[in-house]
């Protein structure tokens, strides 16, 4: 479960949880306009716009935040902004900055050369984040530059050095799992090949439907 807390310039902070089928209102109007109005205008500035709340296990909430710890110099850039930690149905959540971004499976991701490519994907793990769960959807494309997230299987190498080989093949598996996944999504599939071989029919180009995909 993903929860969001939307903060507007009329300081009405919405809150909208998402699970694994619809977005769902958890709560609205949460009036601060008390505590809005002694916000000087820089204060104001620094606040985002837009927040996530991340909510999960205890011991994988213990593991993510100590990794925004520890990499507190890399946030803003090539992880998330961590605000700190709320509470939301009696559980501690995370405050991230919502990066927004694509996904490399995504079909807006521009095209790049293998050494560009390797390369953008190295800067946000080079400082030492080990994601245990190696996935193209941990990695969000923005604003020309690769952000890590999900860091509740992760852990974090001090010896840099080290740690390089590691680095080297997560690139490599998330490169190759990315150009696995659309490349299976651009295969056609039964039932679409079926309907292309019986449209080709009707205008005389196909003159049978094999055995397989009738039955089928």
């Amino acid at each position: 479960m993903l929860i969001r807390a939307f903060l507007s310039g009329t300081s009405t902070l919405s809150i909208v949880v998402y699970t694994h089928i619809s977005p769902a209102v958890l709560a609205l109007g949460y009036d601060a306009m008390m505590c809005w109005k002694f916000l000087d205008d820089e204060t104001r500035k620094g606040l985002p716009e837009k927040v996530v709340m991340k909510k999960e296990a205890e011991d994988l909430f213990n593991n993510e935040y100590m990794v925004y710890q520890h990499l507190q110099e890399l946030q803003g850039k090539y992880i998330p902004n961590c605000y700190g930690v709320t509470y939301v149905d009696g559980s501690r959540s995370l405050i991230l900055s919502d990066v927004g971004g694509i996904t490399m499976m995504d079909d807006r991701m521009p095209l790049m050369e293998d050494d560009e490519l390797i390369s953008k994907l190295t800067c946000p793990l080079e400082s030492g984040i080990l994601l245990e769960d190696v996935s193209p959807t941990n990695m969000l494309y923005c604003d020309d530059r690769f952000v890590a997230i999900d860091f509740q299987y992760a852990r974090v190498e001090k010896n840099l050095q080290a740690a390089a080989e590691d680095v080297d093949e997560q690139v490599e598996a998330l490169i190759e799992r990315a150009d696995q996944t659309t490349a299976l999504s651009s295969i056609p599939s039964q039932s679409e090949k079926k309907l292309e071989c019986r449209s080709m029919a009707m205008h005389g180009l196909c003159l049978q439907v094999t055995n397989e995909e009738t039955t089928s």
